[in-house]
C-alpha cells in the first residue's frame, strides 16, 4: 500500500515519500523497510530516530526523523486501525479434518449399537491411616 493511502485511510498527515511502499506493520525496535510502527510513548522516542521502519505513526509535535511520518493525534489508535489493513487472517479448507475427533452420526453416544457401560465395582475404598 502506498504510504499516501494510508495517511488518508487513517486521517493522517503525511511527512515524506508519498509513494514509498507500506507492506506491513512492526514494532518499533524490530521494524524492516517496508513496515509501519508506531511511538506513543516518550520513553520509545529515541527508537524512532533508528528505526528501519520506513514510516512511524506519530503525534503531530513529534521532533522530524528520518524516516516519513504520519502524524495523528492518537498514533496507538491508528497504529491498531493500520494492523486491521495489514491482518490476514488464516484460511482453512472447508469440512472436517480426517483426523478429527468430531462424531458422525452413527457412532454418536445416543446411538444404541455403540452404547458401554462402566464395569461395575465391588471393592470399597481402602481406608486412610
Amino acid at each position: 500500500m502506498k504510504l499516501a493511502d494510508l495517511a488518508h485511510h487513517l486521517g493522517a498527515t503525511l511527512q515524506g515519500d508519498p509513494s514509498a511502499q507500506i507492506t506491513g506493520v512492526a514494532a518499533i525496535d524490530t521494524a524492516a523497510p517496508g513496515d509501519l510502527t508506531f511511538v506513543a510513548n516518550p520513553k520509545y522516542a529515541s527508537l524512532a530516530r533508528t528505526t528501519k521502519a520506513t514510516a512511524v505513526l506519530v503525534e503531530p509535535a513529534f521532533a522530524e526523523i528520518r524516516a516519513a511520518t504520519l502524524r495523528i493525534e492518537n498514533p496507538y489508535l491508528a497504529f491498531a486501525r493500520a494492523i486491521e489493513l495489514f491482518y490476514q487472517p488464516p484460511a482453512y479448507a472447508p469440512g472436517i479434518h480426517p483426523l478429527s475427533s468430531a462424531t458422525t452420526p452413527s457412532s454418536s453416544p445416543t446411538s444404541s449399537s455403540t452404547r458401554t457401560s462402566a464395569p461395575a465395582t465391588t471393592s470399597s475404598p481402602t481406608p486412610m491411616p
